[in-house]
């Protein structure tokens, strides 16, 4: 006889989804926060040793050789994960089809790749990006990554990013003081995600035999896989079309003005990132449509709080940040910064949103929302780039956000019954007070780098001290959640 559904072990309730949530995104926000620091210390030394021109052209290759892998990686991770993808046969399907498809990939980037660049006026980049196309075969770490991450496994899953950043960080400086220019970050890439794929395919100790591979698989995993690349690719150009927006029509130092500005909100990204990492396979194994409503809301909310905080402080100070970290001349970054974490922010409060439509069957949305942030960055982009460079550029991609939000607002209220507006309104409120604030209080401070360090402890206090007042559950849940007090963390 089978065991009852209660005592399935496997499927986390209550608390215990807490513990698991809380374990696995302490253990990957741990890794993270380890290579976001160590990616930091790299960026630092390689903008002291090369100039914004180099670090323009990389962004230009990074983008390219993206665009490749979003266009040539099949997505199956996230079918594995689903209760679907457990069995040996569609394992073994899904890594045939992805290594299938990353060799054509290799064969696009030979041929057709050329020719769109031309187009775009980047002959000089051909070669370069042909060389970081080799990366598309290292791309098959996130398959092995799911295998980990599907029995709960984050700390291994984790592991290789680490030790791949450190290796990249080494090489990239290394050759930086050498003399080697652009391509140390090539070599420094190429090598660290080597030796992610291959660490990851020995930690996940998976033994695979081709000859399990069915067809039938083969047509249930395109099903779920296909339409997820469609938004991949979409979702790509909506994240990075700016990128070509300004190397088309600025220039190269202008990129790598933007790099620097962009690159920084990027760091802000990494904890909701890993917590979205982390709640899609502990929200999938919810038994209780109840249980994963709740759970949705309170994740969503708690990361509404941290990048609403985390805004606030770059918004206010962004330009101390600036100057202190890489020096006067990239002072330039510092109006973007401000404007792309105010983007981050807003992203980030709506990342576990596809998560819930991927559990539920609703991945076409993601297209739609794609492909609507696609085009209203290059419309904002055209009008506005010329006029005010890469600030305008900036602003382009907040308002293309703002718009896009309108289909996860819309759809987790007509298919979910879940209000976003509601839900966030007591938090964007606490923002919106604190933050005039703040810009109050810099306009009228000395500009010493002390006294910026009072303003933004005082910040925090007062946006805290708002939270609490506006939503004295939310404070006492949060303050819960921080010290693992069970009883404080219901309702």
């Amino acid at each position: 006889m089978h065991a009852p559904p209660t005592e399935d072990t496997s499927k986390p309730t209550g608390f215990g989804m807490r513990k698991a949530f809380l374990h696995g995104a302490l253990v990957v926000n741990v890794i993270a926060f380890a290579s976001m620091g160590l990616n930091m210390g790299k960026n630092l030394l390689l903008t002291r040793i090369l100039s914004a021109e180099v670090l323009g052209t990389m962004g230009l290759i990074a983008f390219w050789t993206g665009m490749l892998g979003s266009c040539f990686g099949l997505q199956t991770r996230h079918y594995l994960v689903r209760r679907e993808g457990s069995s040996a046969s569609v394992v073994e399907t899904a890594f045939l089809l992805e290594l299938g498809w990353a060799c054509c990939g290799l064969i696009c980037a030979g041929t057709v790749l050329p020719g769109v660049m031309a187009l775009f006026k980047r002959p000089d980049l051909i070669p370069l990006v042909q060389i970081c196309s080799v990366v598309l075969l290292t791309n098959l770490f996130r398959f092995f990554q799911a295998l980990l991450e599907r029995e709960l496994k984050f700390a291994r899953a984790q592991m290789p990013l680490l030790a791949a950043n450190l290796l990249h960080a080494a090489v990239a400086v290394a050759m930086a003081l050498a003399g080697y220019g652009i391509w140390s970050l090539i070599s420094g890439y190429v090598l660290g995600q080597t030796l992610l794929c291959l660490t990851l395919w020995r930690l996940a100790g998976y033994p695979l035999r081709v000859s399990r591979a069915k067809a039938r698989h083969a047509r249930s995993v395109l099903r779920f896989s296909l339409p997820m690349v469609t938004e991949e690719v979409i979702s790509f150009l909506s994240w990075n079309v700016d990128y070509l927006l300004v190397g088309y029509l600025l220039g190269r130092k202008e990129i790598g003005l933007y790099w620097l500005a962009f690159m920084m909100a990027q760091y802000l990204l990494a904890i909701p990132r890993n917590l979205q990492a982390v709640s899609y396979p502990v929200f999938a194994k919810l038994p209780t449509e109840e249980r994963l409503r709740y759970s949705f809301q309170r994740s969503t909310l708690y990361t509404a709080v941290i990048m609403l905080l985390i805004a606030l402080l770059v918004i206010v100070l962004g330009s101390t940040l600036i100057v202190t970290l890489f020096g006067q001349k990239w002072s330039g970054a510092a109006g973007a910064l401000k404007i792309l974490v105010t983007s981050v922010a807003f992203r980030a409060i709506f990342m576990y949103w596809p998560n819930y439509c991927k559990l539920k069957g609703y991945t076409f949305l993601f297209p739609l929302r794609s492909i609507l942030g696609v085009g209203c960055i290059v419309a904002f982009g055209y009008l506005m780039v010329p006029r005010w460079g890469i600030t305008g550029m900036a602003w382009a991609v907040l308002l293309s956000g703002l718009i896009t939000l309108a289909i996860p607002v819309l759809s987790t209220r007509l298919l979910f019954g879940i209000d976003y507006l509601r839900l966030l309104a007591r938090p964007f409120l606490a923002f919106v007070c604190a933050l005039l604030f703040g810009l109050h209080a810099y306009r009228l401070l000395p500009q010493y780098f002390v006294v910026h360090v009072f303003l933004g402890a005082g910040l925090v206090l007062l946006y805290g001290g708002l939270i609490c007042a506006l939503d004295p559950a939310l404070g006492h849940a949060l303050a819960g959640a921080l010290t693992g007090d069970r009883r404080r963390t219901r309702g």
